[in-house]
């Protein structure tokens, strides 16, 4: 999560161009949205209360990987990388 903390701390001190501004400020808050779901998860798999079938349904986690994904392919990112 720390390298997600990075990335997103990177993010919200761009100044995008006037055209992609709202995009940026989607991706934003769909990345910031998603710390608490995370976080949830984290706490849940810690406590030995997290099976991988349970992550891999998370209904939450999926939604906002979905927007995510969609967000970026908006602002023309042709794949997603670590």
């Amino acid at each position: 999560l720390n390298c997600t903390q990075t990335a997103y701390t990177a993010l919200k001190k761009l100044s995008p161009p006037t055209s992609l501004a709202q995009l940026h400020a989607e991706v934003i808050a769909n990345i910031k949205a998603g710390f608490p779901i995370v976080d949830g998860l984290l706490v849940r798999a810690k406590a030995g209360k997290l099976t991988v079938a349970q992550f891999q349904s998370d209904k939450a986690l999926g939604k906002n990987a979905a927007a995510e994904n969609a967000l970026w392919t908006k602002i023309g990112a042709k794949s997603c990388t670590s």
